[in-house]
């Protein structure tokens, strides 16, 4: 009578200890800013607050995640205690292919710009980093990328190791902005105002 060969357990065990090594070799060396995956570090500046955003946050380019967020400080001038929120990303830079080639776009670009870095072509182009709202619920921030052709390069000009990158303000800082240049209180006054009008018409004795 055929008897079936019992597995010995600790072959068992050592293949799946082999495949979750396997498994984070992967992610350490292939995964985004593993060892062997492409990057490169940036420096962005905001003027406004920075609630929500997070070391670990996305950069997203037009919502495909192209990085993370790596460091996030203060920063002030003294001459004119002008703040800034320095925000240092690393975007992995073979997210981002070149078309009709297997380079990734910055590699494709050194072939065809002198004199400056490959990034700069797509600056003046009107490339372009703003907050958005992840998360309506949570609040969380990140990073998002899109050309702006029509918008001028503002840049901090901190002194810095890494090469910064323009920015604009984000939607949310502009609905921000616009509330805040609201006249709250005359509305409110108003609304009272209106509110006892009301009230004074519906009980009076004439009506």
């Amino acid at each position: 009578m055929y008897k079936r060969k019992r597995v010995d357990p600790r072959v068992i065990g050592t293949f799946v200890i082999g495949a979750i090594i396997l498994g984070v070799a992967g992610l350490i060396f292939f995964g985004p800013g593993g060892f062997l995956s492409k990057t490169e570090l940036y420096v962005l500046h905001f003027d406004s607050s920075v609630k929500g955003l997070n070391v670990g946050s996305p950069v997203r380019f037009r919502g495909v995640k192209i990085g993370q967020v790596k460091e996030i400080n203060v920063r002030v001038r003294p001459s004119d205690f002008d703040f800034r929120i320095p925000v240092v990303i690393e975007v992995e830079t073979t997210r981002i292919e070149a078309d009709g080639s297997e380079q990734n776009i910055l590699d494709a670009l050194k072939t065809t710009i002198a004199g400056e870095k490959p990034i700069q072509a797509l600056v003046n182009k009107g490339l372009r980093a703003r907050l958005e709202l992840d998360s309506l619920v949570t609040g969380q921030l990140y990073v998002n990328f899109d050309m702006f052709p029509d918008t001028e390069v503002i840049l901090a000009g901190y002194p810095t190791d890494y090469l910064e990158l323009p920015t604009i303000t984000s939607s949310l800082g502009e609905i921000t902005k616009t509330f805040e240049e609201l006249p709250l209180r005359q509305l409110a006054d108003k609304l009272v105002s209106a509110a006892d009008g009301f009230e004074r018409m519906i009980t009076s004795q004439s009506l």
